[in-house]
């Protein structure tokens, strides 16, 4: 068994995306490719992934992570040029890396989470907000009317 992290790019045309129908569509992905992908055992299986904290809707990012675990061994070049074949546009593979069948999950990796926010008239601010236990950060909570702003960008800083 391998389990692969991946580092992707959740753009303007998915901005509009929930959390959980950008879970469906990484699904979709994993199926149309010919990835041996490891599946949940029981009556309903359901690939093994692991995804990254939900990001709010109407952000972007360009860091989002997701953890697929596969049977077998493959190449890690071999699974960026298979997913990036298959992710429709607004979803781009950036990096890709083989780590230990027991790596702490994504959620435990993320200590902090970097907003950059561009009004109107072009001005860049950054935030940077610690990460509850739970692996989620609140710029809705602190940014007043978030939702107003021309773009905002997300990073995740890693451990």
């Amino acid at each position: 068994m391998q389990k692969v992290r991946i580092k992707y790019a959740k753009e303007k045309e998915l901005k509009f995306i929930g959390h959980l129908d950008l879970l469906r569509l990484w699904e979709r992905i994993l199926r149309r490719t010919n990835l041996p992908v490891a599946y949940s055992q029981g009556f309903n299986p359901k690939p093994s992934v692991s995804f990254g904290p939900p990001l709010p809707l109407g952000f972007t990012s360009e860091c989002e992570l997701i953890d697929i675990t596969f049977d077998g061994w493959i190449a890690p070049e071999k699974i960026k040029n298979e997913l990036n074949c298959k992710t429709p546009n607004g979803l781009r593979i950036i990096d890709l890396s083989v780590i230990a069948p027991h790596e702490k999950s994504t959620v435990a990796t993320i200590e902090k989470a970097e907003y950059l926010i561009e009004d109107e008239n072009g001005t860049i601010s950054s935030l940077i907000l610690p990460c509850s236990p739970k692996g989620t950060s609140r710029p809705d909570k602190v940014i007043p009317n978030a939702r107003r702003y021309h773009r905002l960008k997300f990073f995740f800083v890693i451990n």
